[in-house]
């Protein structure tokens, strides 16, 4: 759950343009309320002039606000991918000797490879069950930071986290399918079950269009179900939707759901409620005090008026006698 609204402004890489799309998730207890506040696409991104760029990007930045976190997805195409026995609860203590060994699992240099890990589940896992393997995806540094430099240069923000394209799928809705496969614009496929990953990156086979769910990424701007500016959405909702599923290839992973917060919070509002029931309980009490005190006062007063005219009426029928 979440106690407090998060912006965030996702940027999604397709060919030389970059599509951009402001997400406001909003305070959360039982489910994700998710809203665009605005999407647009600036071609020819890295090729523009700077002051051309923050033009373009202004009034997004204005309407994401200073609190807004910016976040830069890459294609798929990319990474190169790599199996491993290494699953995201592992990921902190293992990934400096992962980078240090890349070049024997990834045609990388340790020196210019930026890593990631998503998590792999069984293609029976129930929604609950562990993960039980991971697949490494690597990137060369080289080829994002002049795109990172100049969204930076652009937006005036730091990124905070680069992800792919095979992480933002996580985020594509897909958490209520039991089967359900994404297809990339080259043709293989990602295969999930109840919005997780059991496979990534394989040939897709006839067995395939049998699945529940479908979805086929495209670099078309007016595919509202799979093109680059869905997948800028798709990217952060990921977070919310798999939080504990991957690791970006940049940045902080997503803090894995905390259980005991939505008990916990809705204890803290029965408090709450009860204290203010009882704090307006006793204000009402008190009203009716000062109500009933106000009420006597004035029978004071009426009666102190009706016995000095008691005593002018004695007066005055023994001056006439």
């Amino acid at each position: 759950m979440r106690l407090r609204t998060r912006t965030t402004t996702s940027c999604v890489i397709s060919g030389d343009d970059l599509f951009v799309a402001v997400v406001r998730l909003g305070v959360e207890l039982t489910r994700s309320n998710a809203s665009v506040l605005c999407q647009t696409m600036v071609p020819g991104f890295l090729q523009m002039d700077p002051a051309l760029r923050r033009a373009e990007l202004a009034p997004v930045i204005k309407i994401a606000g200073e609190s807004s976190v910016v976040q830069l997805t890459i294609p798929s195409a990319w990474c190169a991918m790599h199996p491993i026995s290494i699953t995201g609860a592992q990921w902190d203590r293992a990934r400096d000797e992962i980078l240090r060994s890349i070049d024997r699992m990834l045609p990388l240099d340790p020196d210019d490879a930026e890593v990631g890990l998503l998590d792999l589940v069984a293609h029976d896992a129930g929604t609950a069950d562990p993960a039980i393997s991971g697949m490494l995806l690597g990137v060369a540094r080289s080829r994002i930071e002049p795109w990172l430099s100049a969204l930076i240069e652009a937006t005036g923000q730091p990124v905070h986290s680069v992800r792919s394209g095979q992480i933002a799928a996580l985020g594509l809705g897909l958490q209520h399918d039991e089967h359900a496969t994404v297809i990339e614009p080259d043709g293989s496929a990602h295969q999930l079950r109840w919005g997780r990953m059991t496979a990534i990156g394989e040939l897709l086979d006839a067995s395939d269009q049998d699945v529940n769910s479908q979805i086929t990424l495209t670099d078309d701007p007016d595919d509202t179900e799979g093109g680059p500016l869905a997948l800028a959405i798709a990217s952060s909702l990921a977070d919310v939707a798999a939080p504990a599923s991957f690791h970006p290839i940049t940045g902080p992973a997503a803090s894995r759901p905390k259980r005991w917060l939505a008990p916990a919070a809705c204890l803290a509002m029965a408090l709450a409620l009860l204290m203010l029931a009882s704090y307006t309980s006793e204000s009402r009490y008190q009203g009716a005090i000062t109500r009933e005190q106000q009420r006597q006062a004035r029978l004071n007063d009426t009666l102190a008026e009706t016995q000095r005219l008691r005593l002018d009426t004695e007066r005055l029928t023994r001056l006439l006698n």
